[in-house]
């Protein structure tokens, strides 16, 4: 028998209103599709797609804080089911 299933996950956006993969990594408001790889220094997706060795990466917006490029909120990847509408 086939059954269709849905799940609730908390999506996030930042302070521009832009969807990301999380808010706080210190309070955990960070989705659960979240992952790192390379001893934790790239981040990457569950349903990121395998190039091979490794997994694709996510990069990081320009920051609205510092208006440095690639430190602000996470981009999801176009693999991602929670924001592959937007």
């Amino acid at each position: 028998m086939k059954q269709i299933k849905q799940i609730e996950v908390e999506a996030f956006t930042d302070g521009a209103g832009n969807p990301t993969c999380a808010t706080n990594f210190q309070t955990g408001e960070v989705c659960k599709f979240y992952r790192t790889q390379r001893f934790g220094c790239h981040e990457t997706c569950v349903f990121a797609e395998d190039n091979g060795k490794y997994s694709d990466g996510m990069r990081r917006r320009k920051s609205i804080l510092t208006g440095k490029e690639g430190d602000g909120s996470l981009i999801p990847l176009k693999t991602c089911p929670i924001w592959n509408k937007v």
